[in-house]
């Protein structure tokens, strides 16, 4: 709650006198200006007489320097984004609001269009429809934000961050819950002509969403990127049961060294990766989702530039540590990494993994549980020229997401001491049998995802 002297109250301003307000007035002119917290609301116009016709023609501008001055009046944590200000002009009428001219501004961001709530169906529809010429991403950095509040001054731990995400999770599913997406209906449409990420352009977007029979509809939402494509879809249907939720993500060459220079300006990580997820899940809440997943997820990534600590993911956690394991030499090239997963219930197995680097190719086999965390992977490095007593052991990574081990077992060791004086035999009848594997992996890096499959727009299934 916000105590009553940290708002001024709304006064109104050049208003006419009461004789003005006679039997013959149609209109009465109304201005008034509100404060609190950092943010600045006008309001200018006219009211029609009598008042109890509902009918209005107003301008509002509602303004402030940083989003999260209103932390106590909004009840949560908003982000740390400004100068921000909305406005435009406001029709009042007994069955709808309409603003047909709505101007939003973040920093230097501008976004331009119409915003509509219609009352004369049987339950409220908001209609937004806005367009920008230009949003630059720099305009909404976090700078630490995070929507639920941290314990403790220093950075948060891994369990901590995974406690945070479950409480938000919480929080979205109650303010996205069945009956609130049961009292209305919505349409959201998204046009960004040009997106920027400080010089990096990223190209440009679209996001149309909605809500209808208490149910969320994403899609398409899609970003136009040099080289590529970013395209997203979500179902998301709450019930008093739980959740479902059914997602599609497609990425095209997208070069992440831009993401990977907003998360840490002076990386020097960069690369492409593509990416096809096809997930879709019943769940008692919206924080085990992926405990009660199934579809596939495919990405491969092509790094140009390796880096450690940029991008927190155990996945990419998992690599970095294998990879000096398959690879020990001081600079490995990588070409190429592939992983196909199918996901049943919750669990990872694979359909295809594979490390193409420039002196190495290597396979791998295994999956991980998200139901308990746990993961089970084996890589078989080959050396890509056959050579006599090569100790290419196979690497066993085993644990959790957080908490893994990289090595070889026991008995990998004593199967690689078997090739290591066999190669003495085979690798001759190698050298006539076999060709060399191209060092820059073309004959499995060019086009390694699986074709999408075609999705049902039924009711069924997950």
């Amino acid at each position: 709650m916000v105590a009553a002297a940290d708002v001024a109250a709304a006064r109104p301003e050049n208003t006419d006198t009461l004789a003005d307000f006679g039997p013959a007035a149609k209109f009465a002119p109304f201005s008034a200006t509100a404060e609190t917290a950092g943010a600045r609301l006008a309001l200018d116009g006219r009211v029609a007489l009598p008042v109890s016709q509902a009918t209005a023609v107003l301008k509002f501008d509602l303004s402030g320097a940083k989003l999260d001055s209103l932390n106590a009046l909004a009840g949560t944590q908003l982000p740390p984004w400004g100068p921000w200000s909305v406005s435009g002009p406001v029709r009042v009428t007994p069955n709808a609001y309409e603003v047909p001219d709505l101007d939003v501004r973040v920093g230097a961001s501008r976004l331009g269009g119409q915003a509509k709530i219609d009352l004369a169906r049987d339950k409220p529809r908001l209609e937004i429809k806005v367009s920008a010429p230009r949003v630059q991403l720099d305009d909404f950095r976090l700078d630490g934000w995070s929507p639920v509040e941290r314990n403790g001054a220093g950075p948060a731990g891994v369990d901590a961050i995974r406690d945070q995400a479950k409480g938000a999770a919480t929080r979205v599913q109650a303010l996205a819950s069945a009956d609130v997406l049961a009292r209305f209906d919505a349409d959201l449409d998204v046009e960004v002509a040009e997106v920027l990420s400080g010089k990096d352009r990223m190209g440009d977007g679209r996001l149309r969403a909605q809500v209808t029979e208490a149910r969320l509809f994403v899609g398409p939402a899609e970003v136009n990127i040099p080289g590529g494509t970013v395209r997203l879809s979500v179902l998301y249907e709450p019930s008093a049961a739980g959740v479902r939720l059914r997602t599609g993500a497609y990425v095209e060459n997208f070069d992440y060294g831009i993401l990977a220079r907003r998360l840490r300006p002076d990386t020097e990580a960069q690369g492409r990766f593509s990416m096809n997820l096809e997930l879709g899940s019943r769940a008692p809440s919206l924080a085990k989702v992926m405990e009660h997943a199934n579809g596939r997820i495919d990405i491969a990534v092509w790094p140009k530039q390796l880096s450690s600590g940029v991008f927190d993911l155990w996945a990419v956690n998992v690599f970095l540590a294998a990879l000096p394991a398959i690879d020990p030499s001081d600079a490995p090239v990588v070409n190429c990494v592939v992983a196909r997963f199918n996901l049943r219930d919750g669990k990872l197995s694979d359909d295809a993994i594979l490390v193409d680097t420039s002196r190495m190719r290597v396979t791998g086999k295994g999956g991980a549980d998200f139901r308990d965390e746990t993961l089970a992977f084996s890589l078989q490095p080959q050396a890509k020229s056959a050579q006599f007593f090569s100790l290419a052991t196979p690497v066993d990574v085993t644990g959790t997401f957080t908490d893994f081990r990289v090595g070889p077992s026991v008995g990998d060791v004593l199967l690689t001491l078997g090739r290591f004086f066999g190669s003495l035999v085979v690798v001759p009848f190698e050298w006539l049998t076999e060709g060399p594997i191209p060092r820059d992996g073309a004959d499995v890096c060019t086009d390694p995802l699986r074709p999408k499959r075609e999705r049902r727009r039924s009711g069924g299934g997950s």
